[in-house]
């Protein structure tokens, strides 16, 4: 049952549950003054009693981050053959109407199609033709390619057995291409598309029909991704960023010829730690992409990155060892728990970087321009993809999903919302990751009526979470003191005044929240009527229905989905295993509001100039109480500060004057702060391409050793140990030594040495030897050194 979350107190019920504490001596009941009035204060018996404390002004959470990659949703959900209910071989197809509400019902403000695998292989037209071609319209042809590129292995673990796929796609309709379903499922549920170009053997004219045909159909398309994890070995660039940006920049240019308005995003790749495995490769390619992006900022809008939790925990002995290791791993590897915390609970470093050193790392790497998630989720690496997913479908998973979701709006709250758009992965389509899937042998249980299927515990994560996006709640800061797993997100619904206060106890005790302080005063969470609505179990491994540690046959703890009012938010206890949220109104809290700080010049984000000089930077900013306020500036280039400015404002117009630019990225940032700390930001970047200056200089280079005079004499065949020294105005490239007309030695660092033997030439007793040394425009200068033959 869904219920409203702005349901009013009910008066008798408080009283009754008041009384009934009083008798059964499970409280201890005290009095408290509450902005001038007695409230009671309600300490549960809870385990853990965990006061919460909430401050700081309400931060926009973007509805960006709120988004579904649809897997194989359509071939494996929507249409599926072996479900005689939704396939008929005669007849066609139709859909399972259970199906398409629950996907509805999750709300999700951004739809990527196609997804995962199935973009390489998406074609809107069948072969030399514009007939449309049936479902995604797979091509023997390119499979047979990828087969001979990365081996058959590689191809049909990753989506299948494709024998029977393409016999699949020969029985659908005549022209009924997957497009037209999307197409349809964006505007049943208003959402945007975001639309995965197959650059692999898709064409430009396909890809232009793709975007016009969601035009014609009054599509808001979010964005093109120009490819999906093309930095990856086996997906056809041979991991060479040079060549994926050829094939891209074609792409990228016709889109924005004929639809200029359309955002494009580079594939980058996923960020490891230093010292590990493809760390060097990764940022040598994600450092191609940068580059391409700021010698061209109009083609190319964003990029785009895919953040999997890497948690390391599959090969562990048990079922209960595993989910052991995931609830331990969990809030270091999402970034809300210390490195140190969790070595002192597991033993061990994971070696892979959280979720917000990952999100760091792309924000340094591409200074002013917006990110886009188009896959999140936690990894599943263990097996063979059909048959993988040792957390999937558990409360977990479910949990850790929920971290990340909250670990992401936390950070682009507090980095002027980087991340444009987070899709989730995914709601349906291998069984590590659905949110929604198919019944196993024996699975009686009727989740969704009359229908095959059954909405998983991520999918149960997702609508608990959707309040977040779907009510544009604002995000405050909370702060808790305890050791145990606990963590608590809040947010503040400012239309109707509601606290939502999200919690994820992994600790395995039960949990009350006694008190709740907002910006120094205490709410009166005693007498406060709301809603609960929570996903619990009685260990990390609990599923919704079958499912658990790697296979489906596990039939154990389940998950209980609880959504219902309370009458005390004080006296709440929390299970051991739970996330979900308690949401209750909050009287008019008085608040210092946040300024807003605005730049009007320049009008563009991301532009490019040729000169070093940007003219004076100028904006409007306000205060909401009318107090004077700081207005900082800075400029940094490749991550260091540049330049910094201050001064004193009021409301109204302001001026930061001029900048002289660097070579490079300059990101400028504006901050307006008030007198109680509260800062507001904007920010642009600007690329400026200083001119080449030709350089005409020679170097200067110089023998330093040995000593040339007296003139030193060795014997024939005597090693002479030399060293150079060099000098330019640009930069010296290297330093090569020659015997005669023979190069010994090629150096390119200082101090330049090189040992050369002693040699007598046409029998004469006087000898030498040469330094020459050069820039890069290849200019020299030369030294020569006498010595004596003994």
């Amino acid at each position: 049952m869904h219920l409203d979350d702005s349901m009013k107190k009910d008066s008798i019920r408080i009283i009754v549950l008041l009384a009934v504490i009083a008798i059964s001596g499970g409280f201890v009941i005290g009095k408290l003054s509450n902005w001038g009035q007695v409230a009671q204060v309600v300490t549960s018996n809870a385990e853990i009693q965990l006061p919460l404390t909430v401050s700081g002004s309400p931060k926009t959470v973007s509805n960006g981050l709120y988004g579904l990659h649809l897997g194989s949703y359509f071939s494996k959900i929507k249409y599926f053959k072996n479900n005689p209910t939704q396939f008929n071989q005669q007849t066609g197809y139709t859909q399972d109407p259970g199906v398409t509400a629950a996907v509805s019902e999750i709300k999700a403000k951004v739809y990527r199609f196609p997804a995962g695998t199935d973009v390489r292989y998406y074609h809107l037209y069948k072969p030399g033709t514009t007939e449309y071609a049936k479902g995604y319209g797979y091509r023997l042809a390119d499979i047979q390619n990828d087969i001979q590129v990365t081996g058959e292995h590689f191809v049909s673990n990753t989506y299948g057995d494709y024998p029977n796929y393409l016999a699949y796609e020969q029985t659908l309709p005549e022209g009924r291409n997957f497009l037209f379903d999307y197409i349809e499922m964006l505007k049943a549920d208003n959402a945007k598309a975001m639309y995965v170009i197959n650059i692999n053997y898709g064409t430009i004219q396909e890809a232009l029909a793709v975007i016009a045909l969601m035009k014609q159909n009054n599509v808001e398309i979010a964005g093109v991704e120009l490819g999906n994890e093309t930095y990856a070995e086996n997906i056809g660039f041979h991991e060479n960023p040079a060549e994926y940006l050829a094939v891209a920049r074609t792409y990228a240019s016709a889109i924005k010829a004929q639809y200029p308005d359309i955002k494009t995003g580079l594939v980058v790749a996923r960020y490891r730690s230093a010292g590990t495995g493809s760390s060097i490769a990764n940022d040598a390619w994600n450092t191609a992409i940068a580059q391409a992006m700021a010698a061209d900022p109009a083609l190319y809008d964003t990029y785009i990155y895919h953040a999997y939790l890497q948690i390391k925990c599959d090969n562990l002995p048990t079922r209960q060892a595993i989910f052991s290791c995931v609830n331990d791993r969990i809030g270091y590897a999402s970034g809300y728990s210390s490195a140190q915390a969790v070595k002192s609970t597991v033993g061990v470093n994971l070696g892979w970087p959280t979720i917000t050193e990952s999100l760091d790392y792309y924000k340094t790497k591409f200074p002013g321009k917006k990110m886009w998630i188009t896959e999140w989720s936690l990894s599943h690496i263990t097996g063979v993809l059909e048959g993988s997913g040792y957390y999937s479908n558990s409360l977990a998973n479910a949990m850790s999903n929920a971290a990340f979701r909250h670990v992401m709006n936390s950070w682009n709250a507090a980095n002027n919302g980087v991340i444009q758009y987070a899709v989730e992965h995914n709601i349906t389509g291998y069984t590590a990751y659905g949110l929604i899937t198919t019944k196993v042998p024996g699975e009686t249980i009727n989740d969704i009526p009359n229908s095959q299927y059954v909405r998983r515990a991520l999918y149960h994560e997702a609508l608990i979470s959707k309040r977040i996006y779907t009510r544009s709640l604002k995000l405050l800061d909370s702060t808790i003191s305890t050791n145990e797993k606990v963590s608590i997100y809040t947010y503040l619904d400012q239309n109707t005044n509601f606290l939502f206060v999200y919690f994820a106890n992994r600790s395995g005790k039960t949990l009350s929240i006694p008190t709740i302080t907002y910006n120094g005063q205490q709410l009166n969470t005693t007498n406060s009527a709301g809603t609960i609505y929570m996903m619990s179990g009685a260990d990390p491994s609990a599923s919704i229905g079958k499912g658990g540690a790697g296979e489906y046959t596990y039939d154990g703890a389940q998950i209980s989905i609880r959504q219902e009012p309370i009458s005390s938010v004080a006296s709440e206890v929390i299970p051991g295993y739970a996330y979900g949220y308690m949401s209750f109104p909050v009287a008019s809290v008085p608040v210092n509001l946040p300024p807003t700080v605005s730049i009007t010049t320049p009008t563009q984000e991301n532009f490019t100039l040729t000169s070093s000089s940007l003219p004076a930077v100028q904006g409007t900013a306000s205060d909401p109480e009318g107090e004077q306020m700081t207005l900082s500036w800075t400029n940094t280039v490749g991550g260091v500060i540049d330049s910094t400015g201050t001064k004193s404002i009021a409301s109204g117009s302001w001026s930061a004057g001029a900048f002289t630019l660097k070579n490079g990225i300059n990101v400028i940032k504006v901050s307006a702060t008030d007198s109680k700390g509260l800062v507001a930001t904007d920010e642009f970047s600007v690329t400026y391409n200083a001119p080449t200056v030709p350089d005409t200089k020679n170097p200067v280079v110089k023998i330093i050793s040995p000593i040339g005079y007296p003139s030193p004499s060795y014997p024939v065949g005597a090693p002479i140990q030399v060293e150079a020294t060099a000098t330019d105005n640009v930069g010296v490239t290297k330093v090569e030594f020659f015997s005669g007309s023979a190069k010994i030695c090629t150096d390119t660092t200082a101090p330049y040495t090189c040992t050369i033997t002693a040699t007598s030439f046409g029998g004469s007793n006087v000898s030498s030897f040469r330094a020459f040394a050069f820039d890069a425009k290849n200019n020299s200068d030369v030294k020569s050194f006498i010595y004596y033959i003994q």
